[in-house]
């Protein structure tokens, strides 16, 4: 085991691997969203915790996993349903339970070999609930720092969700400073590595450090650990500092519609309120450029700028919101839209959209693709 004070665990993908990254852009909506000055994602759920374990990569691929699944089944599946250690195992081929000391006696993984057993097999899940699937991964690039990278990162947190961040960990790391802030990393030590879940973003450095244009907001999986003042167990990092350590940064894409039969929810399990007295599946009309939310209802997500015709609406929110599935860069997910901008409510029973059928059909065409690159990612092809 690590002497560390903290476990890590995150190795670099080799390269031949990353080589097969499908780039964000493709999952991107080609005119974003102007982003503001400060955000936090609203689907960052529970803290996780990986000790004593170098399991951070399945803690992350399961974090950003987790803030799409509560889009698509409106509830939060962290900690009770997804398994991020079990993903971790299963990733490696360890086996099950987990023993303490010796049970993974090489520690640590890199992204892409777990992203590609999630989307092959499923995250497994703790409830006997169906493992949960990605549908696709894509790569962001070297988080460095940079305002290039700052725009994908805002784009893809505003479209998709949070995403895994793939850093080099200073030994000066393992304790924060008041505020939340990192330190300036000490690279004097060989570092390890270490994967988490990176959720926001401040423009314009909140320390005004010479060097620094923004700091991004992530979140730990070493349980209770940070000083964040806004959000707990979370930390920050000033892009300069960023520029020093980053690796890789991946997103994934939930398959949307996949949740099992509803159950009722564990009492510290967080629900979105089904308004209808006897909720199901419809479809509606939307006029294109109406504003969309995300999940909590007042975040700005998207504005709908094609595809306004039969989208699905499984249920109203609130008296005045309903939930439904938008296409955001051709990847499905859930988000808000006020109940007066819902037109011709009607059953799902009414034929699709030849858009969407389109659509479906080059989502196909790029799974078949998607697939030889899982393969090879998964047995080393």
């Amino acid at each position: 085991m690590s002497t560390q004070p903290f476990p890590t665990g995150a190795l670099p993908t080799p390269p031949e691997k990353l080589a097969l990254g499908w780039p964000i852009t493709l999952a991107l909506a080609a005119a974003p969203t102007a982003a503001p000055a400060k955000f936090h994602h609203p689907g960052c759920g529970p803290t996780l915790n990986q000790l004593p374990y170098g399991a951070c990569v399945g803690m992350a691929v399961t974090n950003i996993h987790a803030a799409q699944e509560f889009a698509d089944e409106g509830r939060q599946l962290l900690p009770n349903v997804l398994d991020a250690l079990r993903l971790y195992a299963d990733s490696k081929g360890l086996p099950w339970p987990a023993t303490g000391q010796g049970w993974d006696p090489v520690e640590g993984t890199w992204p892409a070999l777990v992203l590609a057993h999630a989307k092959a097999r499923g995250i497994p899940t703790q409830d006997g609930s169906p493992p949960r699937r990605i549908a696709a991964y894509y790569l962001l690039g070297v988080p460095d720092g940079s305002a290039a990278f700052l725009d994908l990162y805002q784009r893809t947190l505003m479209e998709l969700g949070p995403v895994l961040l793939s850093t080099v960990w200073p030994w000066n790391w393992f304790s924060v400073l008041a505020g939340g802030f990192m330190q300036p990393p000490d690279l004097s030590r060989p570092p390890s590595g270490h994967a988490f879940e990176a959720c926001g973003w401040q423009v314009g450095c909140a320390q005004a450090v010479p060097g620094c244009s923004w700091d991004l907001i992530a979140h730990q999986s070493w349980g209770p650990w940070g000083k964040d003042p806004e959000c707990p167990d979370h930390f920050r990092v000033h892009s300069h500092h960023l520029a020093m350590v980053g690796r890789e940064a991946w997103e994934s894409i939930d398959i949307t519609g996949d949740a099992p039969a509803p159950k009722p929810a564990p009492e510290d399990t967080m629900t979105l309120p089904i308004h209808d007295p006897a909720p199901k599946h419809q479809l509606v009309d939307i006029a294109v450029g109406t504003q969309l939310y995300a999940v909590d209802g007042k975040t700005p997500l998207v504005k709908l700028s094609s595809g306004g015709t039969g989208i699905q609406s499984p249920f109203a929110t609130s008296a005045t919101q309903r939930l439904v599935r938008v296409s955001v860069g051709g990847v499905i997910q859930g988000a808000i839209a006020a109940l007066a901008a819902c037109k011709n409510l009607r059953p799902i029973s009414t034929p699709a959209d030849p858009t969407a059928a389109a659509a479906a059909e080059a989502k196909g065409a790029r799974a078949v693709k998607q697939a030889a690159i899982d393969e090879a990612l998964l047995h080393g092809g």
